[in-house]
């Protein structure tokens, strides 16, 4: 498939789709291969699945912030408890966790606003709004204080 038809396909996914399709793969490839995952192409070049996460991370664009400290608008959901999210757990708004779009699942971080802070898991991906850099569950971000406000994030180790 030439290069200009594979840019106009990808230009008409979402972000969520092109995600999805990249997460589904690597966890397919993993389990069949024991962990081993390479990919081939129609020229018999192996790609591996990282460099598809690093294009996704491109293609999110701003906001998109893979980096250890980071800050930025945080903004929280409730609405959605009981639904899986795309870690596939079920989603609690009282549980300590936050959406982004390209850390790992599983990843701690230290979220802190105006001298208050809280440690949440990310298992989840958005925000799907410009400019916000996070979107956290509900009682995690009533511990910070009310409404989409200015944050400063680190990965805890």
């Amino acid at each position: 498939m030439p290069a200009a038809a594979v840019a106009a396909v990808i230009a008409g996914l979402t972000v969520w789709t092109i995600s999805r399709i990249v997460l589904e793969s690597v966890a397919t490839c993993a389990s069949i291969n024991g962990g081993g995952c390479q990919f081939q192409n129609e020229r018999g070049l192996m790609k591996t699945p990282l460099a598809a996460m690093a294009m996704l991370c491109l293609f999110v664009g701003p906001g998109a912030v893979c980096e250890r400290s980071f800050s930025g608008l945080a903004s929280y959901y409730s609405n959605e408890s009981g639904s899986r999210t795309a870690s596939g757990e079920r989603f609690n708004d009282q549980r300590p966790t936050a959406a982004h779009r390209c850390l790992p699942f599983g990843t701690r971080l230290r979220v802190s606003r105006s001298g208050r802070s809280v440690v949440v898991t990310v298992n989840d991906r958005g925000p799907f709004v410009r400019r916000r850099v996070l979107d956290l569950a509900l009682a995690p971000a009533r511990e910070l204080g009310p409404g989409v406000a200015h944050v400063d994030v680190e990965v805890v180790d």
